[in-house]
């Protein structure tokens, strides 16, 4: 979906906003403090059903307010859509789309494939597996209609044999075989996924880092080539920690930093790269995924806070190139609005659509 308008109320500090965005880039500059990463969680909560920082939904609702509402309006595949979700501090959330309630968050979240990259970006390669199997399974579920499920139908299996486990039934057995079979099958789609990606990454990495090689590799999270072998193996251990130790909720994707010149394995990212190399690397990532949506007719949203942090204005370059040549819309915060302005000219030779924030009052630059 691309949005065309985003109307916000009573969202933290922003009383009130109606912002006209731009199918492409729209840079929202204002000093800290302003309101401009409430906007980008006004997005994330259309999107998601949730925001990306700390605390539930009523903490959102605008100081001695009931009520927060957050709608955008656009295009899907070039039909007019609508969405809007409202929460009262005392009612459930309720989500609609073309006027229509919606049930399910992944409903809205298939129409606005949002992909999030905010000032931690680097956690992406130095941070824990979950991070890395997230960003995986946004790719899948945006490329395989039957994923969702089949994930969601391990996770159920998983959670009824680690309760067999703690509670040492004899339904052990017959969990065992159903989670092998979800398993192999949400490793292999996971795999599938991953493998399809690693172009679009390493051509996205060459524009944006060029002095980087990294190759992915997915660790479908047990040893064995059967998963069956490995549960009989480990099974000792299960039944004395009560859990599943071994299945794609263990996997990770490994990110590995290769030798330039040779191409040989220089070992893990996270032990070679610095801070900066580990935080390109992950937009590298994020930025193949929205490439590969694109390139397959699905438009995504690309949310970036406090985008000139911890890039120098070469890094800064290239990452505007490489945003730019997504071809993907784009709602990005800076508080250095004259820099923001000179490095877009110096990529897109045009002045960049702005937003200003002050207070939480908007106004179209």
């Amino acid at each position: 979906m691309i949005v065309d308008r985003l109307e916000v109320r009573n969202v933290r500090n922003v009383a009130q906003a109606q912002l006209q965005l731009d199918p492409g880039v729209t840079f929202v500059t204002g000093p800290n403090g302003a309101g401009k990463t409430t906007l980008l969680e006004c997005f994330h909560l259309l999107a998601r059903g949730r925001s990306f920082r700390a605390g539930g939904l009523n903490t959102l609702i605008s100081f001695g307010e009931q009520d927060l509402l957050v709608s955008a309006m656009g295009l899907h595949y070039r039909t007019p859509m609508r969405i809007g979700l409202q929460k009262g501090r005392s009612s459930k959330v309720r989500m609609r789309m073309n006027e229509a309630d919606v049930r399910q968050v992944s409903q809205i979240a298939a129409a606005i494939p949002l992909q999030l990259i905010l000032p931690d970006a680097a956690d992406l390669v130095f941070g824990s597996p979950a991070r890395r199997r997230l960003w995986l399974d946004w790719l899948v579920f945006h490329t395989d209609n039957g994923y969702l499920q089949e994930l969601r139908t391990f996770q159920r299996v998983l959670r009824q044999r680690n309760a067999a486990l703690r509670n040492r039934s004899a339904d052990v057995s017959s969990w065992t075989a159903q989670l092998s079979q979800y398993a192999e099958r949400v490793s292999q789609r996971r795999l599938d996924a991953l493998v399809s990606l690693r172009a679009s990454f390493e051509q996205v990495l060459r524009e944006f880092a060029p002095n980087i090689r990294i190759f992915l590799d997915y660790d479908r999270g047990w040893p064995e080539d059967n998963l069956l072998e490995g549960l009989a193996k480990d099974h000792r251990f299960e039944l004395k920690y009560g859990v599943t130790r071994l299945g794609p909720h263990r996997s990770d994707v490994r990110v590995r930093a290769l030798d330039f010149d040779t191409g040989n394995d220089a070992g893990s990212a996270a032990r070679v790269l610095s801070r900066g190399q580990g935080k390109a690397v992950a937009c590298a990532m994020k930025l193949a995924q929205v490439r590969y949506l694109n390139a397959r007719s699905i438009q995504s949203v690309v949310l970036l806070d406090d985008i000139a942090s911890e890039f120098d204005d070469e890094y800064g370059r290239k990452f505007l190139g490489a945003l730019r040549g997504t071809e993907t819309q784009a709602i990005a915060t800076t508080t250095q609005e004259s820099d923001i302005i000179k490095l877009w000219k110096s990529v897109a030779g045009t002045r960049p659509p702005l937003i200003r924030i002050h207070n939480g009052q908007t106004t179209q630059a």
